[in-house]
C-alpha cells in the first residue's frame, strides 16, 4: 500500500518459495515483471509451471522473461508451449508486450515470435510478428508478404491491417497507402485508430486540408479529448 515494492518483492519471493501456492508464486512473478527483474521473474515463472504446467500466463511471462534475458530460444520454447495450449488468441499480449521493452527486448520478442510462424501457418498473430521484425530488418518487401500472410488468415486483423498502410507508405506506395486506409476508415468510420493513422499518413504526405477534415470529424467523435 505504501509502494515499497522493491520491499515487497522480496516478501513474495519468500511466499512463493515457502508456500508453493500457485495464485501466491503469479502475484510475485507478475510483480517481478512489472519491476523488471528478469532473473527473479524467470525463476518465479518456473515454479509457477511446476505447479500449474498449462497456465498461459505463466507461459507468457517466462517467456518474457527469457526474451529480456536474450535467451531467443528458451523463450521460443515457452511460446511454443503457449501456441500449442492457446492457439493465436494468446499470443495477442504476448505481441502487445514487445512495445514495452527496450530495443533490443522488442527485436528478441519478435525474432521468437517469427521463428514460430512457419510451425503454426495459421496463426496470424505470428505472420503480424513476422512483418513487424523484417520491417525493423528493413526488408520491407520481407514485411509485407508476412503481413498479407496475417490478413489472409484473420482478415479483420486490425494492427496487421494497419501495418499494411505503413508499408505501403513506406516502400513509397503514398496513393496507394493512402486509399487503402481511407477505406478502412469508411468500413469502420467509429474507430479510432484506423483514421488516427490515416490522418498521420496525410500529415506525411503534406495533404494537411485532408487532415484537418479527418481531424474535425475524430475531434467530434471524441469532444472531451484535448489533444485532438
Amino acid at each position: 500500500q505504501r509502494q515499497a515494492l522493491d520491499v515487497t518483492m522480496a516478501y513474495y519471493g519468500e511466499a512463493a518459495s515457502r508456500t508453493h501456492d500457485p495464485e501466491v508464486i503469479g502475484q510475485a512473478t507478475r510483480l517481478a515483471t512489472f519491476l523488471q527483474a528478469p532473473d527473479q521473474a524467470r525463476r518465479l515463472a518456473g515454479l509457477w509451471l511446476e505447479r500449474e504446467p498449462d497456465n498461459e500466463d505463466a507461459l507468457r511471462l517466462a517467456a518474457l522473461a527469457e526474451i529480456e534475458l536474450g535467451n531467443g530460444d528458451a523463450a521460443a520454447v515457452h511460446i511454443d508451449r503457449l501456441v500449442k495450449r492457446a492457439g493465436s488468441d494468446a499470443l495477442v499480449p504476448l505481441v502487445a508486450e514487445a512495445q514495452s521493452l527496450d530495443e533490443e527486448g522488442n527485436r528478441q520478442l519478435l525474432s521468437a515470435l517469427s521463428g514460430l510462424a512457419e510451425r503454426y501457418p495459421e496463426e496470424a498473430p505470428l505472420w503480424y510478428a513476422r512483418a513487424l521484425d523484417l520491417r525493423q530488418q528493413a526488408d520491407l518487401e520481407g514485411a509485407m508478404k508476412a503481413v498479407d500472410h496475417a490478413l489472409d488468415r484473420q482478415p479483420g486483423h486490425q494492427e496487421a491491417q494497419l501495418l499494411k498502410g505503413q508499408l505501403l507508405f513506406e516502400q513509397g506506395e503514398q496513393k496507394k497507402a493512402l486509399r487503402y486506409l481511407s477505406k478502412l476508415v469508411d468500413k469502420r468510420p467509429d474507430a479510432r485508430r484506423p483514421r488516427v493513422a490515416y490522418i498521420r499518413l496525410l500529415l506525411a504526405a503534406r495533404q494537411t486540408g485532408k487532415a484537418e477534415q479527418q481531424l474535425r470529424i475524430l475531434a467530434e467523435q471524441n469532444p472531451d479529448d484535448l489533444d485532438l
